[in-house]
Formats: C-alpha cells, structure tokens, sequence
C-alpha cells in the first residue's frame, strides 16, 4: 500500500473520498514543507506538492523526483486580510502570513505584491489557521491561500478577500524520493492505472459537484465555478513540460 501525502482539499477529492482502496492517504495541513519532512523521513511515499513548491525543494534535494503532474490547471488564489482590516489595507505594512518561506504561499505573495514600494516581509505560520489567528492579532496583514478552500472562512468573517492573482502555472506533482521510486515502481505504475480510471469515473458521474460539495462542505455554487476550470491530469504519467519549468524557475529566481 502506498503512502500518499496531500492537503484537505477539493482537488484531492480522487484520494480522499474513498476511491483508491490501495492507498493510505494523510492529510498534510502545512503543505509542502510538512509533505518533504515526511518524504525524508519515509513516512510517505509520494506527496502532492504545488508545482513551484516541489521545483524549489529540488535546488537543495537532488534525490526529490518529481513523478507527473497531477493538476494541469492554474491555481486559483484569493488574498485576504482581516475583516477588521477591509476598509484600510491599503495603508498597511506589507506583512505576509506564510505556510513557510519557500512555499507557495511566499512565491505567490510575491508574484502579487511585486509592485509595492515598501519591503515585503513574510511571517510563516505552517496553516491557514495560525494565519487566521495571526491576521486577527495583527501579527501580520496579508496572506495568500487557495480561494475556493477559502470560501468557508470568509463567510464565518473570520477574512476578508481583497484581491486574487492566478499562478501562471500547472498547480500540482506528484513527487518522491528517487529511493522509492525505483524500490517501488511496480505500485507506482498500478496507481497511475487506478488513478487514471478514478478520475474518468470521476468527471463522468453527473453528481460529482454536488458529492464534493457536501464532502468539502463548500457552497455548490462556488465550487461549480472551481470546477469547470478544474483539469486533472487523465494519463499518468505527464511530465512538467519545459515551458512550465522555464516560468517557474525564472519566478523562484526573481522572488526567492
């Protein structure tokens, strides 16, 4: 059985909602950083990483593997500050929260912000969460997470969404350690198979919006719009074409 490594999130409903009997999948709600820890422990096999996460984990681990991909779409994020912050954001020192320094969170608050005039600086805080908590003590002002998983949090008024920017980008990998890709290559070939005909499955039931709607506990309107631009990879594996490769090193270059 293998060992496989993701966040709570809609776009791991193929894992997480019981279709992959073969696979032990842990939720990872501190993303990247929390999925390499475990990868070099051994207590995963494979992670779903964001794209950029993954390419800058392998500048520092050349044994990291980057399997396919696994979403092909672009990831969709909102920016969000407090809700007591909505009305004067604009006059706030520019203050991230941070899943880590690295992460998809940092790249992309960079990408967003890459025009101010003063210093960004960037507080990690592991979930979205601790950076709920840390927006609201004014720890820091700004932070950066998928806009669909989001919803939820600012229809508590627990954020306020000023803004969103797209990665320009192909959103998720699947990714490994060369070690276990060559001692496990065999079941990593068969969930290629499995996960290829669980998505088609997937994408062919007329009721999958609804079914993940209720899983995600997400508003169906919302996640119809996340949906259609929603675009699994259907035949493992795809490798990162160059031009994809190309963007995200010259971003991790110019904002890391």
């Amino acid at each position: 059985m293998l060992k496989i490594g993701g966040v709570l999130e809609y776009f791991n409903y193929p894992f997480l909602g019981g279709f992959l009997p073969d696979v032990d999948f842990k939720v990872c709600a501190a993303g990247s950083g929390q999925m390499l820890d475990l990868l070099n422990k051994g207590e995963i096999d494979i992670a779903i990483m964001l794209t950029e996460a993954a390419m800058k984990a392998q500048k520092t681990q050349t044994d990291l593997c980057i399997l396919s991909e696994y979403v092909s779409s672009p990831l969709h994020w909102g920016v969000y500050v407090s809700p007591t912050a909505k009305d004067n954001w604009q006059n706030l020192p520019k203050i991230f929260a941070v899943s880590r320094l690295g992460s998809g969170s940092h790249l992309m608050a960079n990408l967003w912000a890459k025009d101010a005039q003063d210093a960004l600086q960037f507080l990690p805080v592991e979930t979205l969460d601790n950076a709920i908590v840390q927006l609201a003590r004014g720890e820091a002002h700004f932070f950066l997470w998928e806009q669909t998983t989001t919803l939820p949090y600012v229809a508590q008024g627990k954020l306020h969404q000023i803004d969103s920017v797209q990665a320009p980008w192909a959103a998720f990998v699947l990714v490994a350690k060369q070690k276990t890709f060559v001692q496990k290559q065999a079941e990593i070939q068969a969930l290629y198979v499995q996960l290829g005909s669980v998505l088609q499955t997937i994408q062919s039931e007329k009721d999958t919006i609804e079914k993940m709607a209720d899983f995600f506990n997400l508003p169906i309107a919302s996640l119809q719009g996340a949906y259609a631009l929603l675009k699994w990879v259907n035949v493992f594996p795809k490798p990162i074409s160059l031009e994809i490769q190309a963007k995200i090193a010259q971003q991790l270059l110019k904002n890391l």
